[in-house]
């Protein structure tokens, strides 16, 4: 139980740290090829992170270590780059999308919608692990394959 929290711990100062990298970066990265490549990439790391887990979950009892290390990382990992990808321009895409006179009104609507699905994923998550395991995390997988193709596609 230590230990879990610990890695818990560890992944949130790891994720700030990719955040406030994400951050002090915003006015000069490319906001097009940060969204494709950074969704893309957390694509990749969530299929890493349950191939592995589906290795993990075949073993029983018996755990190799390195592939339990292996997704650890990815999720480390993943965390990172979806941290340095989305956090910093949550509020700046909205605002930069919008006209003056629909900014404040579409923020607040970006507000409810990000905190609407928030809310929901906080909900369904643990259902989802529950029923379907490992298996769950390939929606986002595919979710996010969609939306990089949409990054590309439309903007």
């Amino acid at each position: 139980m230590a230990q879990q929290l610990g890695y818990n711990l560890l992944n949130s100062v790891v994720s700030a740290v990719g955040a406030l990298t994400a951050v002090s970066q915003t006015d000069r990265m490319p906001r097009r090829p940060v969204l494709i490549w950074g969704t893309l990439g957390c694509a990749c790391l969530l299929a890493i992170n349950s191939g592995l887990s589906a290795v993990l979950a075949k073993q029983g009892d018996v755990v190799d270590l390195g592939v339990a290390r292996g997704a650890l990382a990815a999720y480390f990992l993943f965390n990172v780059l979806f941290s340095f990808t989305y956090t910093p321009l949550q509020g700046v895409i909205p605002a930069e999308a919008l006209e003056t006179t629909m900014r404040a009104k579409g923020l607040a609507a970006s507000g409810i919608i990000v905190n609407a699905i928030g809310f929901i994923n906080q909900f369904a998550g643990p259902v989802g692990l529950g029923n379907l395991g490992y298996k769950y995390i390939y929606i986002f997988v595919g979710w996010d394959c969609f939306e990089s193709l949409m990054w590309y596609l439309f903007w």
